[in-house]
């Protein structure tokens, strides 16, 4: 692999893991900081 094609694979992986975190249901810590859940 490139050093390209592993900047997209560790680009994908972050957007998919933040768009998990993001979207499931709160958790019991959520609210602290500025999360931003609703």
């Amino acid at each position: 692999m490139t050093w390209q094609e592993i900047g997209i694979v560790l680009v994908l992986g972050i957007a998919i893991y933040y768009l998990i975190k993001r979207f499931r249901k709160p958790t019991d810590n959520c609210g602290s900081g500025n999360c931003g859940c609703h």
